[in-house]
């Protein structure tokens, strides 16, 4: 074998090291080309589509607004005599408010007393005409009755074993008795209640004619009164309510154009107006419960009923006023107070956070996250899919369309997304 010289055998690792340092640079250089194209591709964040529900919770102000407002007016143009009443004070249709000069004061103070009495005298029929009561005798009527019914019962089963020889004639006999003092009780409870009944109907009847001739009574007087009202002497009111201002003073001159003061009618029902933020309206439905809560009442939640939803504020177009009706009728009218609702959607399959999607063209997308294996190992990229929405709250929305279940949705990016684009996957830690 022919030996190499030492000039051939320096060229030979001469030439092993050049193609040494070639490979490891080219080595290098696919590691830090790897690396840079991985630090300038987009940064994203994925989540798991899970199942849930959607979560509806809504806060806001909002006032007790009365639901009429009367203006009180003279007939005549007279000097104010005597203010009677303040704001604030509670008053009943008919009560006089103002005097004018020329006024009837004695006579017609005696018919506002006279009055006053025969209201406390209505009122007071009314309650004993609700006291009178049949339910004691009709739970008792009830009870005899199922007593009855188990002894028919138990006699029957009694007779039927008798005759087959199973029961004694003294057993059958002991049945029979019970089942007759129950017959007896049930009658005796029966004669009671027809019995009350009757007596009823008699207080009820000579109740009802003491009313009628009471109210016919008191409509006389209001006649009387106003007949001193038109003659120019005094200022009734025209509805029970809360006067709520005052805009006369005393000597001024009173005229059929200017209000002399204004009543909240608390004869019809006050509204609490709540505001709502317009992006949260949409998820209220007339006819719905809510609660409310006023100062007044510390921590005791009232319940109402959404009754209208207005049209855009003009002067707030963010906002929404929403009106609530409610049962409580010791809340007074422009009491402020909070408005809170809240409810929880159906389960839904497919719940994905609201950051996650897209729209484009009137159509809604989400990018999902994909990986596929090559030469240079996993690499991910951006799939871009066309959803349709059932329903959504304030983060989340459900997804009826468009995805399987199993993908993995794309909620961050740190660059601009589209369709194929490849992607660095975000790990949990990692910061945005």
């Amino acid at each position: 074998m022919e030996e190499l010289n030492p000039v051939a055998m320096l060229k030979k690792k001469i030439l092993s090291k050049i193609i040494l340092v070639f490979l490891s640079v080219m080595l290098l250089l696919t590691f830090f080309s790897k690396t840079i194209i991985n630090l300038s591709l987009p940064q994203v964040k994925s989540e798991k589509i899970s199942g849930g529900n959607l979560l509806f919770s809504i806060r806001a102000e909002g006032q007790v607004l009365p639901d009429e407002i009367r203006e009180v007016y003279s007939k005549k143009n007279l000097r104010i005599k005597e203010i009677l009443v303040e704001e604030g004070d509670q008053v009943e249709a008919g009560d006089t408010i103002i005097l004018l000069e020329g006024s009837e004061d004695s006579s017609a103070m005696e018919k506002e007393i006279q009055l006053k009495k025969l209201q406390l005298q209505l009122e007071e029929i009314k309650n004993q005409l609700a006291l009178v009561d049949l339910s004691i005798y009709e739970k008792s009527l009830e009870e005899a009755k199922r007593n009855l019914d188990r002894e028919k019962e138990n006699y029957e089963k009694i007779k039927t074993l008798y005759e087959s020889g199973a029961e004694s004639a003294k057993s059958l006999q002991e049945a029979e008795y019970r089942l007759e003092d129950s017959r007896q009780n049930y009658e005796l409870s029966l004669s009671q209640l027809e019995q009350k009944k009757l007596e009823k109907d008699a207080e009820e009847k000579e109740r009802i004619l003491e009313i009628k001739k009471l109210e016919y009574d008191m409509e006389l007087i209001r006649s009387e009164l106003e007949k001193d009202t038109d003659t120019g002497g005094r200022i009734t009111a025209p509805c029970s309510g809360i006067i709520q201002a005052i805009n006369c003073r005393k000597g001024a001159l009173a005229d059929a154009y200017n209000s002399l003061c204004s009543i909240i009618n608390t004869t019809e029902k006050s509204k609490f107006v709540a505001e709502v933020n317009i992006d949260e309206v949409k998820y209220l439905r007339i006819g719905e419960q809510v609660d409310l809560k006023f100062s007044s009442f510390g921590n005791k939640v009232i319940k109402g009923q959404i009754e209208k939803i207005l049209g855009p504020d003009e002067k707030n177009p963010s906002k929404r006023k929403v009106v609530i009706s409610y049962e409580e009728e010791k809340v007074l009218p422009w009491e402020w107070g909070t408005f809170y609702y809240s409810s929880q959607s159906p389960h839904y399959k497919m719940i994905i956070p609201k950051k996650a999607v897209g729209e484009e063209m009137g159509r809604n997308f989400v990018y999902v996250l994909k990986s596929k294996e090559t030469s240079l190992g996993e690499i991910f990229y951006a799939e871009k899919k066309y959803i349709e929405i059932e329903q959504e709250d304030f983060t989340n929305c459900a997804v009826s369309s468009g995805l399987d279940g199993s993908e993995e949705i794309i909620v961050y990016s740190s660059k601009p997304l589209f369709d194929g684009i490849r992607v660095r996957k975000m790990y949990e830690g990692e910061e945005e």
